[in-house]
C-alpha cells in the first residue's frame, strides 16, 4: 500500500479533519447526555427531599395529635 503524504490525509487515507470533527461531535453529544443525566438526578433528589419533608410533616402532625389527645 502506498503512503499518502497529502496534507490532512493520514497514511490510511482518512481525512484527519473529518475524523477530528466526528470526535468533537461525539464528545459534544456525550456532554449533552451527561448534562441531561445530571439534571434528571437533580430533579430526583428534589423529589426525594420533597417526599421526605412531607413524611416528616405528617409525622410531626401525628405526634401533635397524639400529644394533644393525652390532655
Amino acid at each position: 500500500m502506498a503512503v499518502n503524504n497529502t496534507p490532512g490525509i493520514n497514511p490510511q487515507g482518512q481525512d484527519t479533519l473529518a475524523i477530528h470533527q466526528q470526535i468533537m461531535k461525539m464528545q459534544e453529544e456525550q456532554s449533552l447526555r451527561n448534562m441531561a443525566m445530571q439534571a434528571q438526578q437533580h430533579m430526583q433528589q428534589e423529589r426525594l427531599a420533597t417526599i421526605s419533608n412531607m413524611l416528616k410533616n405528617a409525622h410531626d402532625a401525628q405526634m401533635t395529635i397524639i400529644n394533644n389527645s393525652k390532655g
